[in-house]
């Protein structure tokens, strides 16, 4: 319910915004049918989330369509707003008159042309091919894997769509199909009604569901072997790290809280609170009765007050990086938690917060050295 009423609210205040400026453009949309279109597109936004599915099919994905083209049209709508704004403002600086009218029905067309060539690329899947060389595999090893990831095909897509990514899928000629246990189960069957080698493996939520999953992923293409070594090195070097965390002076382990643009995160159920005790770090979190994707207010920061703060990196320029910690280390509602007051704000790759591959024990052992850092000299 909750969600609905934040779709609600920032669908009510987009909608308004975006009225109030192309109706100051073109008076012919002030007319009582443009209104009463206008106040029906704004409702099918909430509408098309709480339809019952017992509806016919032609009438949900109607509005199921409708809702995402009136979404991402009010959303470009806001930048062309924010754009507008600035260019009237530098252009009255220098003594020019920027003509509204025809600078909104410019910024419109260019939004219908851009959310029609998106529609276009949505329809139109990549195949990228990455060929991966290892010298732990013997050369006369050829293996084609097809890894299905991000597909959100929902009520606007459907059985056509569906059919020509397996159609698409098909002609790779793949040896396995990867794909994770949230998607679409309709379109898990089709793959497999066309005969293609499906694994639908387990989405990792502790390192033992990572392992597990390179077990048997092992397992199907027939290196059994090799995967159980795969995992072997990966167990050393978790126990290597764990060797050098376990003399730390005063025998405790010190708090971290990761705090992403959206807040605090990671709470139990997470990758990454099950990476935290391998590293035998204490995730402030691990206690909240939240889902693993909440974030958390710095009201939670503050309370919980840890002695570590880890920031991800997300290869951004350096600029962004430097940013991104000063904006914590000199956020005045935090200047009381340990972690500021000391300057233990650390920055790691953002795959490491979020990995769930054989390179979890790698993202343990940066975790480990960002907040232990002493014993890694």
């Amino acid at each position: 319910m909750s969600v609905i009423l934040f779709i609600s609210l920032i669908d009510f205040i987009l909608s308004s915004l975006a009225w109030v400026y192309y109706s100051h453009a073109f008076s012919f949309l002030r007319s009582a049918p443009f209104i009463v279109l206008y106040v029906l597109l704004m409702l099918n936004t909430v509408a098309s989330r709480v339809l019952p599915a017992s509806l016919p099919l032609p009438l949900l994905k109607l509005s199921a369509w409708l809702s995402g083209y009136w979404i991402a049209f009010l959303y470009y709508s806001l930048l062309l707003m924010v754009l507008h704004g600035i260019v009237y403002s530098v252009l009255r600086i220098l003594s020019f008159k920027l003509p509204f009218t025809q600078f909104a029905a410019a910024g419109a067309v260019f939004l219908v042309i851009f959310i029609a060539w998106g529609s276009w690329r949505a329809f139109s899947p990549v195949v990228r091919t990455e060929n991966v060389v290892s010298a732990k595999l013997p050369t006369e090893a050829r293996y084609k894997i097809v890894l299905v990831s991000d597909i959100h095909l929902g009520r606007e897509l459907g059985y056509e769509y569906s059919k020509g990514l397996v159609q698409l899928i098909n002609a790779q000629q793949p040896d396995l199909v990867l794909v994770p246990d949230w998607t679409d189960l309709n379109f898990v069957e089709l793959l497999r009604g066309a005969k293609v080698p499906v694994y639908v493996y387990k989405t990792p939520y502790t390192v033992a569901d990572v392992k597990k999953t390179i077990r048997e992923v092992a397992f199907i293409v027939g290196e059994a072997e090799r995967g159980e070594q795969v995992i072997k090195n990966f167990d050393d070097k978790i126990e290597a790290v764990q060797k050098k965390v376990s003399g730390i002076a005063g025998n405790t382990n010190r708090s971290v809280i990761a705090i992403t643009g959206k807040g605090a995160f990671g709470a139990k159920g997470s990758i990454y609170d099950d990476m935290c005790k391998y590293a035998r770090i204490k995730n402030c979190l691990q206690d909240l009765k939240t889902d693993d994707s909440t974030t958390i207010s710095k009201e939670i920061i503050i309370k919980e007050n840890p002695d570590v703060i880890i920031v991800p990196s997300w290869d951004a320029p350096g600029i962004l990086k430097v940013q991104s910690m000063k904006e914590i280390l000199n956020d005045e509602s935090l200047q009381t938690v340990t972690a500021v007051k000391n300057k233990k704000v650390h920055q790691v790759p953002g795959r490491c917060l979020y990995c769930v591959s054989p390179y979890v024990a790698d993202s343990i052992e940066i975790l480990a050295k960002a907040v232990y850092p002493e014993v890694f000299k």
